[in-house]
């Protein structure tokens, strides 16, 4: 789809016309993921800088190239795969657990891959790789391995912002139910998505020496922590954008109320239910709207709960499908096309 996407369609203006169909898949994001693996942190207090993205992934791919010995971007492509096939093994455990029913599980990993912005999983973005590590979380704290699911919230912390919300899944996990015993030496581990979140902090401090630098950073995209529905009446890029990209934005933020129903519905476990709640509310706190369907993403549970859903009212399953991937092949086309898209 890429490949013909290609040869049709005229270049955007935002990125420009790329030498190959493997050079289209590394643009947007992954130039600043580029700048941190070839140069280090930095901070610009006037401009944008790449203290504004997460270490791990960059971090990574420079360990797994051998400190750049192998082709970076062959290593990143094939992290973000692998990292997508074993998200995909979590997300059927966590489905399969849930609602018995293997139809269901297998549903819930064709729902990852036909996504609208599903491609952002298999590309030099760090989506897949959080992915992994939120699945991974929630499939050790359901089976109470509570050091393997802290160490994958851990990474999860390292990876994306919204990684250091795992720890409220963990704490639902743990505590309840409040007459069972339970070894509280344990619940340190549920609280190392907060530890990862501080470290990357300290180390920008330490790095850059601004405690805040990632804050600051973020807000050169026009983004600083505001009330979620001010992103809908003052987003900077989102009212400003043609119709195509307000609906998709404001049709994101849509989906993730409708998940927020389903979950109810499906009856979903409350540590679900925190993240369906939770994690839309934060990636809507930033005054824009820009990027919502990539951040929703890769909150976990929506593909659980739509499998279920489709498998209490089978009618669904095949629009959904079919729109799902007519929508993810335009999304990937503007995208490889040099289109504004992120």
């Amino acid at each position: 789809m890429a490949g013909l996407s290609l040869s049709v369609l005229p270049s955007g203006l935002a990125m420009g016309t790329p030498q190959s169909v493997f050079e289209a898949l590394f643009r947007w994001d992954s130039g600043w993921y580029w700048s941190i693996l070839y140069h280090g942190y930095s901070f610009d207090p006037q401009h944008q800088s790449n203290a504004g993205f997460f270490p791990l992934f960059p971090a990574l791919v420079w360990l797994l190239s051998f400190g750049r010995t192998i082709d970076p971007k062959i290593v990143a492509f094939a992290l973000s795969n692998v990292a997508l096939l074993f998200a995909c093994g979590y997300i059927w455990s966590l489905t399969m657990r849930q609602w018995k029913n293997q139809a269901t599980a297998d549903l819930a990993v064709a729902l990852v891959l036909f996504g609208p912005v599903s491609f952002y999983f298999s590309i030099a973005y760090s989506e897949g790789l959080f992915l992994l590590a939120a699945a991974g979380c929630l499939d050790a704290a359901e089976r109470k391995r509570w050091w393997e699911a802290g160490l994958w919230g851990f990474a999860a912390a390292l990876t994306r912002s919204a990684g250091f919300v795992l720890v409220i899944p963990l704490l639902l996990y743990f505590i309840p139910p409040w007459k069972s015993k339970r070894d509280w030496r344990q619940l340190g581990w549920a609280l190392l998505p907060v530890v990862g979140a501080a470290l990357f902090v300290g180390y920008l401090w330490i790095t850059v020496g601004e405690p805040e630098a990632y804050f600051k950073a973020q807000r050169h995209w026009g983004r600083q922590l505001a009330w979620p529905w001010l992103a809908f009446e003052t987003g900077m890029h989102n009212n400003g954008l043609a119709p195509f990209y307000r609906i998709l934005f404001n049709g994101a933020a849509i989906f993730s109320a409708v998940m927020l129903i389903l979950a109810l519905v499906m009856r979903a476990p409350l540590s679900w239910l925190a993240l369906v709640v939770v994690w839309p509310l934060l990636f809507t706190s930033s005054l824009l709207l820009d990027s919502l369907p990539r951040y929703l993403s890769i909150v976990v549970p929506y593909y659980p709960i739509l499998a279920a859903a489709c498998g209490r009212w089978p009618i669904l399953t095949w629009p959904l499908i079919l729109w799902l991937n007519l929508l993810q092949m335009l999304c990937l086309a503007l995208f490889v096309n040099g289109y504004w898209f992120v």
